[in-house]
């Protein structure tokens, strides 16, 4: 029987899942589980790690929240996910400043992976392009 925090580590890319009603995405060989209150979708943060740095809220204030009432007094989530090409901008720069992996592109569009490559944020995709 899992535990619901136990991670697996297994050596696959890109599968994302519900475990225990938690999403989580095997990234690297690594789980990663999504912050509760992010926003369905693509671009996330993923539980743990955010660290308060608060670059990317600086970069998609109108997508990125913070939650301090989480089990550290500060975590960010996506509030929401980007609608117009200026915000899908504004989220992509918040995945490429993240200083510790913590925002994160979960999505397969190949445009985006591309931007993401470009700004040496490969580490922070789920998916490789």
């Amino acid at each position: 029987m899992l535990d619901s925090q136990l991670e697996i580590t297994l050596p696959v890319v890109g599968i994302c899942s519900k475990q225990n009603s938690r999403t989580y995405c095997i990234n690297h060989g690594r789980s990663v589980y999504r912050y509760p209150l992010n926003a369905a979708g693509d671009f996330y943060v993923a539980d743990g790690m955010c660290i308060a740095c608060t670059a990317p809220e600086h970069e998609a204030p109108e997508l990125l929240g913070h939650d301090h009432f989480s089990h550290a007094g500060y975590h960010c989530f996506f509030k929401r996910q980007p609608q117009t090409p200026e915000e899908l901008n504004h989220a992509i720069m918040a995945v490429a400043v993240g200083c510790c992996r913590a925002v994160r592109y979960g999505g397969t569009d190949a445009a985006v992976l591309r931007r993401l490559a470009e700004l040496g944020a490969t580490e922070a995709c789920d998916h490789s392009g």
